[in-house]
């Protein structure tokens, strides 16, 4: 029952005794630290453990041992044969025996790599996140698909005057003038509802509302991407109110244009389409790293900065400004003169003449290089954490510190059966229920305290019962040492647990097993041979009381002449050697008695130290009785098959002979058979030509003189019997030609088989007046040899004349053709029948063959004849003959 347990669960089991040395492993342990059993069984824990984890794993199995702690739970790492880390959660127990001793200790091993690895790669992509946008100049800002702001940076604090928790929960209009929110509102109701792609990273200007009150320009781009169904936005939004003064200031005076030196990204422009000049300020040339010339036509130096993939679409855009716009707008890459390539929006108003033709065209172009590669790395990042935690076999989530959820992976839909959708802005009390919530909230207050906390407890869920959980909450610290929320992992232990206590069970089970075992002395000695554990079976089969054993040699149940030898010592010396020894042989009873006894001794180690023996005993008597019968009996058999097989060998002989003999009779018996056949279809050939010519010229003169005597009277009643006798002697003459084309038909000598069966059922039919059908198939041209077509005719010959004759048939069906490599010849009538288990028999007259004649031409040619027929079902006779003899 033990080992099916640790066969079966679905985690890793290991037991070791007190030193670690490995004494059972299951198939899941093997898999996890990726050694064989056997491998396992020479090692000790410590030496798959980590390095790193070592000393408290040691620390924990000592407490154990020293019976200070009765289990300890803990998350470990395991070494791999190749070098890679396995991380696991261990829930490490230790077994006693009777008195409270520890002797065992037995781990339940979890593989928790894949959500290690996942708690990693989350934190990691949470903190680039953070990192990248707290770096950023510009308010990075996330909000909902119902316009709630989830998360701002410092910059967006900086830009609008608010802390961060006073953005944080709030709707996106608190940022707009009152008088501008109903439109603003409505104006992101139609983006979701009509899909408008202008929100989508496309710069919109729009006026911003501080804290203090007053109203300033930003320019703001929007991003969205999905998540478990549900949209979410990345607004970047910059203040924008120095470009927009010094883009009024160049409105208003020409002179202004002198005053643009602005620091930072943004570069001023102002091309003179009339007079041939460009102005470019400090900034503006040094986002192309170097001066235009004063006058350069068509903007070329320009547009030839632009990327290649960029140039033909932004010359266009500007070229249709010109023609027809009074702004121009565009975002394009330009390559450096120190081999960078950076992001440049340029926005510019354009003057007409009366004509309505440009004159001057004026703006501004700003580097957004950094917002172009921070909006690419939060991009890249969200989707690095959507695949991540869609994988992981665990509840993964952020809770900010107003307790509301702000991400969780799908792990939730399959626990709960709701979408994510539906629990992002919902707290834990809302998704686990009021109870599971109590048990939850103190490590839940504990973590937004800033204290990483990890712990196992049984929860209970409305609608899915209780389970056994491990869970790991980890604060979300900011760099001022704020506490932002916490992100929390959660492990389904139901199954673990479930295995734990199977395990449990089963070493209790063990134990009375073992004193069950009546039939067997199972019992343990020092290493100096003493004994210091004896079971139920060992008093049973030694005689001897556990009280009465222990603290005695074991070679006290030998024999004399075994116990003043050196049985014992070879038994351990061959114990040690082998790893295990095995014997045979007599031991003593406490009454005096013998019995045979079979055994196996094992060596019993802690660490690489000896510490003593196990025997398993067993009474063999009944056994080794039986044996000697059996041997004694199998001796006596060995003699009677001796002289049986003696005589068994003189009947072969004798039987070989007569076989021999026999089968020289049988071939006599077919030669004889085929010169008898062969003779006589000489003397038919012979009879034949005979009652042709002479019997039939005879005939014909016979024929001749009756006609003669036709004419000599006028008497009718003379000329009616010459009529009656001239008939006679008609039919006479044509019963005496078919007898003798009967006899040997000149078709089968000049033409062969086919066409003389085919004249002869045509013949024949005529002859009997009964329907006859031949058809053939596959039969080439070439003649079969002489012997093969007679044997075959005088078979259809004789099927034919029996039908005649016994059938009282009204049709007859002839078939030859070859099948494979056989020609076949096949007779069906639709008569009466015959009994077709019944022995065949020759005809009465002794002329026909008969059904065994016919049997017996086929097997002058290595033939065979088969015949299917039934009472008032017709009749089948099946000729088979191979064509390669």
């Amino acid at each position: 029952n033990f080992r099916a347990v640790f066969s079966q669960t679905s985690g890793g089991i290991a037991a070791t005794d007190l030193t670690g040395r490995f004494q059972m492993v299951n198939d899941r342990f093997c898999e996890i630290v990726g050694r064989s059993r056997g491998e396992l069984m020479t090692l000790r824990m410590q030496d798959v453990t980590h390095p790193d984890d070592l000393p408290s794993n040691l620390k924990h199995f000592q407490e154990l041992a020293k019976s200070r702690k009765s289990n300890f739970v803990v998350e470990k790492r395991y070494v791999r044969p190749d070098g890679t880390d396995v991380w696991v959660h261990n829930d490490v127990s230790a077994i006693h025996d009777a008195k409270g001793k520890p002797i065992q200790i037995v781990a339940a091993v979890t593989d928790i790599s894949e959500s290690k690895h996942t708690q990693d790669s989350l934190r990691e992509s949470e903190e680039s996140y953070r990192v990248l946008s707290e770096s950023a100049s510009d308010a990075i800002i996330r909000i909902d698909d119902s316009s709630t702001i989830g998360f701002v940076n410092t910059a967006a604090t900086r830009i609008f005057g608010y802390a961060e928790d006073e953005m944080t929960g709030q709707p996106l209009m608190m940022l707009m003038p009152e008088g501008l929110r109903q439109a603003h509102r409505d104006g992101f109701s139609r983006y979701l509802a009509t899909g408008v792609k202008h929100l989508n990273w496309e710069s919109v200007q729009v006026t911003a509302r501080h804290k203090d009150g007053h109203n300033f320009p930003i320019e703001i781009s929007f991003g969205e991407y999905k998540r478990e169904g549900r949209s979410y936005f990345i607004g970047i939004a910059r203040d924008i109110s120095e470009r927009k003064k010094a883009l009024e200031d160049l409105r208003q005076s020409e002179e202004r244009r002198q005053l643009a030196q602005d620091a930072g990204n943004i570069g001023i422009f102002d091309f003179d389409l009339v007079a041939g000049k460009t102005y470019w300020s400090e900034n503006m040339w040094s986002m192309y790293g170097e001066k235009p010339a004063a006058r350069d036509p068509d903007e070329s130096f320009w547009l030839s900065r632009l990327y290649e993939l960029d140039r033909a679409r932004v010359r266009a855009n500007l070229y249709s400004a010109l023609e027809s716009d009074d702004y121009f707008r565009d975002e394009f890459r330009v390559a450096h003169a120190d081999g960078s390539m950076r992001w440049i929006e340029a926005r510019a108003s354009i003057q007409r003449g009366e004509g309505g033709q440009a004159t001057r065209m004026y703006g501004v172009n700003t580097d957004i290089t950094q917002r172009k590669e921070s909006e690419e790395q939060i991009r890249v990042s969200a989707n690095q954490l959507r695949l991540v935690t869609g994988s992981v076999p665990a509840l993964i989530s952020y809770v900010d510190k107003n307790e509301r959820y702000r991400f969780a992976n799908e792990r939730f839909t399959d626990w709960f059966g709701i979408p994510v959708s539906d629990v992002i802005g919902k707290q834990p009390r809302d998704i686990f229920g009021n109870k599971a919530y109590k048990t939850l909230k103190p490590w839940i207050d504990r973590a937004l305290t800033g204290k990483k906390c990890a712990f196992e407890t049984v929860l209970s869920f409305d609608g899915l019962g209780d389970k056994n959980v491990s869970i790991s909450y980890i604060p979300d610290i900011g760099i001022d040492g704020t506490v932002f929320g916490y992100y929390g992992l959660t492990h389904d232990l139901t199954d673990l647990k479930r295995s734990e206590e199977l395990l449990r069970s089963s070493e209790e089970k063990l134990g009375l097993l073992t004193d069950s075992f009546i039939d067997y002395a199972i019992f343990s000695m020092d290493a100096k041979g003493v004994i210091v554990n004896w079971n139920k079976g060992a008093e049973f089969i030694f005689g001897y009381t556990a009280d009465e054993a222990i603290g005695t040699s074991y070679n006290f149940v030998f024999t004399p002449e075994d116990a003043a030898g050196t049985l014992l010592a070879d038994e351990i010396e061959n114990c040690l050697i082998n790893g295990k020894s095995f014997y045979e042989g007599w031991r003593l009873r406490k009454a005096g008695t013998r019995f045979f006894a079979s055994a196996v001794m094992m060596p019993l180690y802690v660490g690489k130290t000896l510490t003593g023996y196990a025997k398993i005993v067993h009474d063999s008597t009944v056994k080794q009785l039986e044996a000697q019968q059996l041997r004694q009996a199998h001796d006596a058999l060995d003699e009677m098959v001796k002289a049986r097989t003696k005589e068994l060998s003189e009947s072969n002989v004798a039987l070989l002979e007569e076989m021999r003999e026999r089968a020289a009779a049988e071939k006599q018996r077919i030669d004889l058979l085929g010169r008898l056949v062969n003779s006589q279809e000489v003397e038919r050939q012979r009879f034949a030509r005979d009652l042709h010519d002479q019997m039939g010229q005879r005939l014909t003169a016979l024929r001749l003189k009756i006609a003669s005597l036709h004419d000599l009277s006028q008497d009718k009643t003379f000329t009616t019997r010459v009529n009656g006798v001239q008939e006679i002697a008609r039919r006479l003459d044509s019963e005496v030609s078919f007898l003798a084309w009967e006899l040997r038909p000149a078709a089968l000598d000049d033409l062969g088989l086919r066409d003389a069966v085919s004249a002869f059922v045509d013949e024949w039919s005529r002859h009997h007046d009964i329907a006859a059908d031949f058809h053939a198939s596959g039969i080439s041209e070439k003649r079969l040899d002489r012997d093969t077509e007679t044997h075959l005719y005088r078979i259809a010959q004789e099927s034919l004349n029996n039908i005649a004759k016994h059938a009282n048939a009204k049709h007859v069906t002839v078939l030859l053709e070859k099948r494979d490599e056989n020609l076949m010849l096949i007779i069906e009538d639709d008569g009466k029948g015959f009994d077709a288990s019944a022995k065949p028999k020759a005809g009465k007259s002794g002329k026909g063959l008969g059904l065994l004649g016919m049997k017996e031409r086929a097997s002058l040619i290595n033939g065979e004849v088969e015949i299917e027929s039934a009472r008032d079902k017709g009749t089948t006779i099946y000729a088979r003959v191979p064509l390669s003899n």
